[in-house]
């Protein structure tokens, strides 16, 4: 994957890099498109009212989950450029991710002028490909009632760029299983990556290396494990578990092969 010169500082690059460092949360500020909207947003005959959103918020980096990266989204405060100012404060959660295109999901608590916190959730929607940079519309009704409250959220942070802003690769697939002879590893890489890529029996022992630090480019790749051990006997039937490495990210299926 190709880096900036400068050393990014989010957990986030972390991961990126493979290394540990310590959590910090990146402030986040709306960009000149955000705004909040109320109205109409279903088949019904009422005005929409529009406002520029001005305000910042901060992401912290919170775990991988397998699928998705999740981040904590707090210190939200926001005001609509209105002639008398509201005050728009909350806090969430942010994903990021996905198995076979990239999606995401922008979920908070708002309160808006004081008032008791309203959820406000962009449901799973296919997106997140400009991350860091997040554009993502949440609504207090799913955009299916007559009125609703809705806020189009554009903002970008400092975040270094010239890095890969995902994980290394998506999680892969094994294709076909069950199987007799062969089967393929489908592996997803958004970025350069050394990958690892081990097959190992149920009771955990290393059966066949696929991939040993393999630098792969970005894109879809297909390793063929013929069903064999590394010294070459074929293996019994049974089920086996696919690992695969890239960095910190370690992705698992099971295999079953038969005779």
């Amino acid at each position: 994957m190709k880096l900036a010169h400068h050393a990014p500082s989010s957990l986030f690059a972390a991961a990126v890099l493979g290394v540990t460092l310590q959590v910090q949360a990146e402030t986040y500020r709306l960009e000149s498109e955000a705004a909040f909207e109320t109205g109409c947003f279903a088949l019904c005959d009422c005005p929409v009212s529009i406002e520029a959103l001005a305000g910042t918020f901060t992401l912290r980096h919170l775990v991988f989950d397998g699928l998705f990266d999740v981040y904590e989204v707090s210190d939200v405060r926001w005001t609509p450029r209105t002639p008398q100012p509201v005050a728009i404060t909350g806090s969430g959660t942010y994903r990021v991710g996905g198995e076979f295109a990239i999606q995401e999901r922008l979920s908070l608590d708002l309160s808006i002028d004081g008032k008791e916190p309203q959820h406000f959730d962009s449901g799973l929607v296919a997106g997140g490909g400009e991350f860091p940079r997040i554009d993502i519309v949440i609504s207090l009704n799913g955009l299916v009632t007559c009125t609703d409250t809705v806020f189009d959220v554009r903002a970008s942070s400092s975040w270094p760029t010239g890095y890969e802003a995902f994980p290394a690769t998506l999680p892969q697939r094994v294709v076909p299983s069950p199987f007799h002879s062969r089967t393929h590893v489908l592996l997803d890489l958004r970025g350069d990556a050394a990958v690892d890529l081990q097959i190992f029996d149920v009771r955990g022992r290393v059966v066949r290396s696929l991939l040993a630090g393999t630098w792969l480019t970005p894109g879809p790749h297909a390793i063929e494990w013929d069903g064999r051990s590394e010294d070459g006997v074929e293996c019994a039937a049974g089920v086996y578990i696919v690992r695969s490495r890239a960095g910190e990210r370690v992705f698992e299926n099971r295999v079953v092969k038969m005779r």
